[in-house]
Formats: C-alpha cells, structure tokens, sequence
C-alpha cells in the first residue's frame, strides 16, 4: 500500500489532473470505493481525456479482455458476408444458378485478418487462463539443470499441453471431455502457431498465398471452437462466469 501512495498519490495535489499526470509521468490512478463491501475495494484505471473530459478506464483482467475482443472480431467475421462481399465483387465467375463472384483482394484481406485476429485472440484468451490457473504453490520437483519447476517456471517454460495436463491432475479433474478438449485446442493452438511464425508453402513462388494455411483456418467453424473454449475453462472453473 505504501508503495502504491508513493507512486500515485501526491499530498499536495490538486484536482488538476493532467497538471499530476505531468508531474507522475503515469495516467493511472487507484480508486477506492467509500463503505464498499467488495473484497478488493481499490482498483487501478487509466485516464483518457476528450474533449475536455477525462473517462476512467477500469483495468479488466486480460483474459475478460481478449474473451471480447474473440467475441467482437466473431462477429465481424460474420457481419462481413452479408455487409461487405456484394459490394467488393471483381468479377463473375460462373453465370450458373447459383451465381459464382469473385471478392476483391481487399475485401478478402480483411475477412481473412478477421478470422487470424480472432484465432490468435482466442489462443492468447485460453493461454491466459491455462496460466491463471497453474497453482501458486506448483512444485514439480527440479529439472536435470537443478531448477525448482515452479509455477514461474512452467508458465515460462512448459508447452500448453503440459501446463493443461498439470491442472488436470492439480485439480483432479476426471471428466473424459478434458482430453477431448484439450485435442481440439491443441490443434488451434498450433494453427495460430503457425500464423505468428508463418511460412511460405512454396518458398520459390512469389507472394505465395499460404494454401495450407488458409486452408485449415477457414476450414474451421470458429464459432464451434470459442464454445469448446469456455467448455473447457468451465471444466477447470466450474464457477466462473463467462458473458
């Protein structure tokens, strides 16, 4: 506490706050809610002015975070077709019932970012929360190098199927879906693996378009997949509640 008094509080502060944000360097400030019956009832925000009005952004936990962000960019992922394909037609394909277009490079370009953004998201979202919830007092032993495998450790360190097979046997789950689950999240985990580390299919052809890529993402029902998403953290927290 004394901590945060020095760094944010100032004894002789006024209620100029961009004349303490100058002087702090810092925009975050911490609030603390008067006869609040909250277990935490200080909380940090940051400060963003407009037009001469200062709004107080809440620090949301970043797993809340990236669950809407996955949820807004699902959305737009959807709203795209109906929006945005008949407007961004190049040209006709086929004349036949039904008729076959071909979307323009730019329209294209934003309903593929939309699905990477939104399998990427998803992947942090469910790494954040496999991290959350590896236990504080995890002791794995040591390593061949000596090291204690703490938490700090396996965060770091461990593969996302280890960090998930550790808080199966932390928490004893015994659910067969677990397994089922972590399967199927494996295999997103590894296609975003390979969005963020991306290779060209053929490495000889210019501006390869990255078929097999392309392929196995849009061949994917993300929708389906950020439901076995929250199955999955439903599994491991029971009572948590998800929006």
């Amino acid at each position: 506490m004394e901590r945060f008094k020095e760094t944010y509080v100032d004894n002789n502060a006024s209620m100029d706050i961009e004349k303490i944000c100058r002087k702090k360097q810092k925009r975050t400030f911490y609030i603390i809610e008067e006869n609040s019956e909250k277990q935490h009832p200080m909380f940090p925000v940051t400060m963003e002015k407009h037009n001469d009005t200062f709004y107080c952004i809440k620090h949301v936990s970043p797993f809340n975070v990236l669950l809407t962000q996955v949820k807004i960019f699902l959305q737009a992922s959807q709203n795209i077709i109906p929006s945005l394909f008949p407007r961004s037609i190049e040209t006709q394909l086929m004349q036949e019932e039904p008729p076959v277009y071909l979307v323009n490079n730019n329209c294209s370009a934003q309903y593929i970012g939309y699905k990477i953004s939104c399998l990427t998201l998803m992947m942090m979202a469910l790494e954040c929360f496999v991290n959350e919830n590896i236990p504080n007092d995890f002791d794995a032993g040591e390593d061949n190098n000596g090291e204690v495998r703490n938490k700090e450790y396996v965060e770091r360190r461990w593969s996302l199927e280890q960090k998930m097979q550790a808080i199966k046997e932390s928490k004893s789950i015994i659910d067969p879906q677990y397994n089922t689950l972590m399967s199927r999240l494996r295999f997103l985990y590894d296609l975003r693996n390979d969005f963020v580390h991306l290779k060209s299919d053929s490495s000889n052809k210019k501006e390869d378009p990255c078929v097999d890529c392309y392929e196995r993402l849009l061949g994917v029902d993300l929708n389906l997949d950020f439901n076995k998403v929250k199955e999955y953290v439903k599994l491991v927290q029971p009572d948590i509640v998800l929006d």
